[in-house]
């Protein structure tokens, strides 16, 4: 089969790529290429640790998987048998937060340490999280303990791990350590993926968010790597016709603009494929060389 009108594409994100990209293997134009693993994933700790994952260098663990990826989506801990990641011809990596936790060395996602370590157990989880947010904006890397006792809804196993929480909010340098890192472990073309970056109700951009986009943005453009940007995607549409609950959701893509958001992510993967494949082999080597 010609790669260029079918290629093989290993995804790594969140619906915003998976779902968007779903809809164009749908429609019989790419092959998406990860055996199983359809879970989300938001931070680059998280997104290295999926690599690894899908090379078969690591595994996700039983024990904190709850905490790592949204198990609602799956509980596959490692990739299919049939799976391999030479198959792919490009990865599509989307980066959509700052914020980074760790349980001694695992990486977390910060959404599900949410969802399963605060918003169950009342006044306990409200004062966890508040300190957990704490650490973000203040650059710490350890959480106060909260003040007010475990609740009973609280498991043994979640209570270790809570003294165990390291928080880091991404700075520019960070985000470059690990993107030179990935890009040096995939040694394969890579289409990245930012957030979508537009105004709320208030006018004004997310700042965390903002400040990401900006950060892979220049990255990519320093270093000749492709960049999806969802924002060039208002100048030709109204917001209300690619986001949900009728364009205020700046988080999600409405389900009818699903099909619209994936084909111009393949437009962008057709360059990539038709760009010859040892120019990027030469910008990773020379990425490698300033380290």
């Amino acid at each position: 089969m010609n790669t260029l009108d079918k290629p093989t594409v290993t995804i790594i994100g969140t619906c915003r790529v998976h779902d968007t990209l779903r809809q164009v293997e749908n429609k019989g134009l790419i092959n998406i290429n990860n055996g199983g693993l359809q879970t989300y994933v938001h931070s680059l700790p998280e997104i290295f640790f999926r690599l690894k994952v899908l090379k078969r260098q690591s595994k996700y663990s039983a024990k904190i998987m709850d905490l790592q990826v949204d198990t609602r989506s799956g509980t596959e801990t490692k990739p299919s048998d049939e799976f391999s990641f030479s198959d792919s011809e490009v990865i599509v990596i989307e980066i959509s937060s700052l914020k980074s936790i760790f349980y001694e060395t695992h990486p977390l996602q910060y959404n599900e340490v949410n969802r399963h370590l605060c918003s169950q157990h009342g006044e306990y989880g409200i004062e966890l999280r508040a300190n957990i947010n704490y650490a973000f904006n203040n650059n710490q890397s350890s959480i106060i303990t909260p003040k007010s006792p475990y609740p009973d809804t609280l498991s043994e196993s979640h209570r270790q791990i809570i003294s165990n929480l390291r928080p880091k909010l991404m700075s520019e340098e960070d985000i470059y350590s690990y993107l030179n890192k990935i890009c040096e472990y995939i040694k394969k073309p890579v289409l990245f993926v930012n957030h979508i970056n537009e105004e709320g109700e208030n006018g004004r951009k997310i700042t965390s968010r903002n400040r990401l986009c900006k950060i892979i943005d220049k990255y990519c453009f320093v270093n000749g790597f492709a960049l999806f940007e969802p924002a060039g995607l208002f100048q030709t549409y109204n917001k209300k016709d690619l986001l949900a609950k009728d364009g205020e959701d700046l988080a999600h893509y409405a389900k009818t603009a699903l099909e619209t958001v994936g084909l111009a992510q393949y437009n962008r993967i057709i360059k990539i494929i038709h760009k010859n494949f040892f120019e990027w082999l030469i910008v990773i080597s020379h990425i490698a060389n300033r380290r």
